[in-house]
């Protein structure tokens, strides 16, 4: 017991710190980023919001009327009975 308890002591553990430090500095940088975006109002809208947004945009730039069917409003629905 005591060769294993010398042993264990003996076993050298590097010092993390300025890597943690990095890590952390590297993750406050991100979170102050991410809440900058959360902030767009982008962000607030839904895919389909987000859609009409972008034709909207494109009508006001072109001056044409953009229509267009959702792609899954045209899909066929191919639900089997089960039977």
């Amino acid at each position: 017991m005591e060769g294993l308890a010398a042993e264990r002591a003996s076993i050298e553990i590097p010092d993390y710190s300025q890597t943690l430090a990095q890590i952390t500095t590297a993750v406050a940088t991100v979170d102050e980023r991410l809440v900058t975006l959360s902030k767009k109002p982008t962000f607030g809208l839904s895919p389909q919001g987000f859609s009409q947004e972008i034709v909207a945009a494109s009508e006001k730039k072109s001056g044409a009327r953009i229509v267009r069917q959702s792609p899954i409003a045209a899909r066929p629905c191919s639900r089997s009975s089960g039977t």
